[in-house]
């Protein structure tokens, strides 16, 4: 590679905002050349990994929006403290989607000190990761959503 190209990729880079693949295409050009990568192999190393920042990203960003607690995850909750939840509709709820897509509400009742904010957020972090946006609180906060259609929890 000359000089002058090696100069202009990372610009081309930035200005098509490919921040991951301008970070690693040097070292993973040099790991190609020494291993004999064909060309096919060097570009999917390299949009693998962009495509898997680029999640990173998203999935951070929307928690950041969500304002849920970061601190309340399903593995931290004490399912004995409180034996009328079920730990496996909670699972279902964060795993499975239908409920989401059919439109239904979740709503959480009980006294304080039982878990609800705990299992909640636990269910929008879960829904973040399968790629939902989620908006934690009550009407203000739907309202101050971002521009995409928000999932209320």
């Amino acid at each position: 590679m000359s000089a002058l190209e090696a100069a202009t990729l990372p610009m081309l880079l930035t200005e098509l905002r490919l921040p991951t693949i301008k970070r690693l295409w040097p070292d993973l050009a040099e790991q190609s050349n020494r291993e004999g990568w064909p060309a096919e192999r060097f570009l999917t190393a390299l949009c693998e990994h962009e495509m898997n920042e680029r999640e990173t990203r998203r999935i951070d960003r929307h928690r950041m929006e969500s304002c849920l607690p970061p601190d309340k995850r399903l593995a931290d909750f004490d399912f004995a403290a409180v034996p009328t939840v079920s730990k496996a509709h909670v699972t279902a709820l964060t795993e499975g989607d239908s409920w989401v897509e059919q439109g239904a509400n979740l709503l959480l009742f009980g006294p304080p000190g039982v878990g609800k904010t705990h299992l909640i957020a636990d269910i929008g972090h879960g829904l973040i990761e399968r790629g939902y946006r989620v908006t934690f609180g009550g009407p203000a906060a739907v309202e101050r959503g971002p521009g995409a259609r928000p999932v209320p929890i």
